[in-house]
């Protein structure tokens, strides 16, 4: 659960984000809902790794970028992962998060949260890796572990139960089931 501090900083990025978009592109949100980003996301979200964007979400950006410019651009990434953010609740609750991971995220979270108030230039765009790893957290398609960042659509390599010995393969399948 969102701390309250963090749910109400978010609140006001929201706020700062959707005045600024209205500024730089006004008709930018009726054309490319977020609501519509994110949908596309979650729906290619079982395939590819966390940096692939569906078809329709990179046309969207271009035009975004192409017709209004590289800082609406990145202004509309930035209100996606407040929203997504925003979200977390409802969207832990369908995805069964793990409770012991859930601290990981939020302290994620926090520091997303830190660069949205000081947004540097060039960052929230999908050839970023930092971007893309944030999206990814925010969207709950990566999750914090410790130093590590897991897909949660990725598989166990082959050679895990391999690499043990005979035991390791046998227990395996026990493991995995139970596990």
């Amino acid at each position: 659960m969102l701390e309250p501090a963090l749910s109400a900083r978010l609140s006001e990025l929201e706020e700062l984000a959707c005045e600024d978009l209205n500024d730089l592109a006004p008709d930018v949100l009726s054309t490319f809902p977020i609501d519509w980003y994110i949908e596309c996301l979650d729906a290619s979200e079982d395939g590819p790794g966390y940096r692939h964007v569906p078809e329709p979400v990179r046309e969207a950006c271009a035009t975004i970028a192409r017709e209004a410019g590289p800082r609406a651009m990145e202004t509309y990434h930035r209100l996606l992962l407040i929203r997504l953010m925003r979200a977390y609740d409802a969207r832990r609750s369908r995805r069964g998060i793990p409770s012991a991971i859930e601290a990981l995220i939020v302290r994620w979270f926090t520091a997303v949260t830190t660069r949205l108030g000081r947004p540097p230039e060039n960052y929230y765009l999908h050839d970023n890796d930092a971007f893309s790893k944030d999206l990814g957290v925010c969207r709950l398609k990566l999750l914090p572990c410790g130093a590590e960042l897991a897909d949660v659509s990725s598989g166990i390599p082959r050679r895990v139960p391999l690499q043990g010995g005979l035991r390791q393969l046998v227990r395996s399948p026990w493991f995995f089931g139970t596990r």
